[in-house]
């Protein structure tokens, strides 16, 4: 049987949830040592290199199968996704797959902007779409003791190049601690006033080691109280309680500002996100330990030998090669659905979570 005439399903869980959103880290490795993101311990020790990274043709081929599956997005995450020298080519191999599947419309990156404004141009012309940035406060003396390094500038200009070269969606990406950087939140707003970006304020979440404590969790209704007494005309764009993002714009601004609240309003009834990790594990929820290896299919002696042909030559592909491809097929549809069930309704309450087994932020892919 031809791929063509292969029978793929939608990533559908055991409540009725489609996935059509996956988010690959292509890296363990980061630049910077953000509090949040490492684990707790010296920065040399924080850069997470993993022997079995997963290659450029692994994200490729992975990527191909769960398009065939209904993804109509791809978010590269890391540790930081620039510092992989091949970055634009596999952004580019991913824009090429937009043709064979039409759902998918969206390559998407995160990145801490330190290396961006230097890549911009050559990542758009690759055929990425949106970038969002990670900026957690607007004070460099904040920025250095959070990181580790003092990278405000380069973030700054990260953001500014981003919407010169013409990003269809440019965002920030702001974890909002609290006595740290919570009384920023008004200036962050005001980026919105000429900039055509989204602001997004995430909740402080808990991940191994990164020393998470209920006391630092500013909640989303305190954020938005904040922000609604200084801006009255503060009008909300969505109403719908599985909502990702809750979305507010200043009345008659450029941009706009977003709230993720996964630690007091989950939005886990909408989740239509699956993750790669950079060893190339499934991951059904950020919050759920539970993974499956899918580069352990494809590495398999035969499997290996199978996907080399495939790459070699995938316009010249004979009968007998497509039903060993299809073979490959039916291993991964089987290890996924059955990581499907395994999703739960919910994920487990922040002080649950905080002492739950998980990997650090910067293992997992933000």
């Amino acid at each position: 049987m031809s791929i063509q005439m292969r029978k793929f399903t939608k990533l559908i869980d055991n409540y009725g949830r489609i996935h059509d959103y996956l988010r690959i880290s292509i890296t363990g490795k980061c630049n910077l040592n953000c509090s949040y993101c490492m684990p707790n311990k010296s920065y040399q020790n924080n850069q997470i290199i993993l022997s079995n990274i997963i290659t450029s043709n692994e994200i490729l081929f992975l990527a191909n199968y769960f398009c065939y599956r209904g993804i109509r997005k791809i978010r590269l995450t890391g540790g930081e996704p620039l510092l992989r020298s091949d970055l634009q080519q596999i952004i580019k191999d991913l824009n090429e797959l937009k043709c064979q599947h039409k759902q998918f419309n969206e390559i998407a990156i995160t990145t801490n902007g330190v290396k961006f404004k230097k890549y911009a141009e050559n990542l758009i012309i690759a055929g990425l779409n949106s970038v969002n940035i990670s900026l957690d406060s607007l004070k460099s003396e904040k920025i250095l003791k959070l990181t580790g390094q003092s990278t405000f500038k380069h973030s700054m200009a990260a953001i500014i190049k981003a919407i010169e070269v013409g990003f269809k969606s440019v965002k920030v990406n702001c974890v909002v601690m609290k006595n740290f950087n919570e009384d920023e939140l008004c200036d962050f707003v005001e980026l919105t006033r000429y900039l055509p970006i989204e602001v997004r304020f995430i909740e402080y979440m808990p991940f191994s080691g990164n020393d998470w404590e209920l006391s630092k969790l500013f909640s989303y209704k305190q954020m938005l109280n904040i922000i609604q007494n200084s801006y009255p005309n503060l009008i909300c764009l969505n109403e719908k309680s599985f909502d990702v993002t809750k979305l507010f714009q200043v009345s008659g601004w450029l941009g706009k500002i977003g709230f993720i609240t996964s630690m007091t309003e989950n939005f886990c009834a909408g989740c239509s996100r699956l993750r790669i990790t950079a060893d190339g594990n499934l991951k059904i929820c950020l919050h759920d330990n539970y993974e499956v290896s899918l580069v352990g299919i494809l590495r398999n002696k035969m499997n290996s030998h199978i996907i080399n042909d495939w790459f070699a030559d995938k316009s010249n592909y004979n009968l007998k090669q497509s039903i060993q491809l299809n073979e490959i097929y039916d291993q991964l549809d089987e290890i996924v659905d059955q990581a499907l069930t395994k999703k739960s309704a919910s994920h487990k309450g922040a002080i649950q979570l905080a002492s739950s087994v998980n990997r650090s932020m910067v293992q997992i892919g933000g």
